[in-house]
């Protein structure tokens, strides 16, 4: 169990789709609460004019977007963040995105 000094926060970020309008507020807050290091780790794309759909990144425990990149562009961290696809890389072939059943990677 825990000790008595150790404190754990607990930081949880709530966004409402519906009320999107892709202002990437939500992933520059992501990226400063350094809960994953400074990973950006929300992706917010236009779906039809002004309408914004923001997607954010599971960290499966299983990410079956590791297993299928061909070029290991996307890895597992040992803390288990899912680490986003390096560009250098990605050959943009979409496998991660046709597997996740959340379509977060970008490529």
């Amino acid at each position: 169990m825990w000790k008595e000094s150790e404190v754990f926060v607990l930081k949880i970020l709530r966004i409402d789709k519906r009320r999107c309008i892709g202002c990437m507020a939500c992933a520059l807050i992501c990226k400063q609460l350094k809960s994953h290091r400074g990973l950006e780790l929300i992706y917010v794309e236009e779906v039809s004019k002004g309408e914004w759909a923001p997607t954010v990144c599971m960290h499966c425990q299983q990410a079956p977007c590791v297993s299928v990149c061909p070029a290991e562009a996307i890895i597992k961290l040992p803390d288990g963040v899912v680490k986003r696809a390096e560009e250098a890389k990605c050959l943009a072939c979409r496998n991660c995105y046709l597997i996740c059943p959340l379509a977060a990677p970008q490529t």
